[in-house]
């Protein structure tokens, strides 16, 4: 090999090292075995919206495509107090998974009439621009005679509240929501 030959072969070798050692995405990147929370969004402007702050925080984190077939976003541990602020900021302060409840009208205003002839003590708050009706844990028994009382949606996310997971919000996402228009346990995803 001549010399010629020789400097331009090692002049593309540096040349393709260096193109991939490179970083040339936009979006922050975090190892996968590093990582170990993650989250996803049913509604495609709030998980938009959610993307967008943690890449304005400047939040390293990544997309992938999980086991189900939908995409999550995850992050590593140590900016999970980072996360949990940009989500407060966008959505509200969290709610309690497995007491608290959405019902759209008229049925929201019943239940909390319902809730005030039973002396059943609870308050309100506004999470994603809805009002959610919230109750001691302790209650959740007489909270759940109500003949309108979406037991199966709130059971669930019960369940899931004490079930170990690899995704953060998982222990609180919401079940679907009922005919008469009910998100349940937390945050609505």
């Amino acid at each position: 090999m001549t010399a010629d030959r020789t400097v331009g072969a090692l002049t593309l070798v540096l040349a393709v090292g260096l193109t991939t050692a490179c970083d040339t995405s936009t979006e922050p990147t975090v190892s996968t075995a590093s990582a170990s929370e993650a989250i996803r969004y049913d509604d495609p402007n709030e998980y938009a919206r959610f993307k967008d702050a943690l890449r304005d925080a400047k939040v390293p984190h990544e997309l992938f495509v999980a086991i189900d077939g939908k995409e999550y976003v995850r992050w590593k541990s140590k900016d999970s107090a980072t996360v949990a602020r940009v989500t407060t900021q966008l959505f509200g302060e969290p709610l309690a998974p497995g007491r608290s409840l959405y019902l759209a009208e008229p049925r929201h205003k019943e239940f909390k009439n319902w809730l005030a002839d039973n002396g059943i003590p609870f308050e309100t708050q506004v999470n994603r621009g809805k009002e959610y009706v919230v109750w001691e844990d302790a209650d959740y028994g007489r909270v759940a005679k109500w003949e309108h009382f979406p037991r199966e949606q709130v059971d669930m996310v019960r369940r899931l509240s004490s079930n170990p997971t690899p995704h953060a919000d998982a222990r609180d996402m919401s079940a679907p929501a009922s005919d008469s228009g009910a998100r349940a346990g937390g945050r609505e995803r």
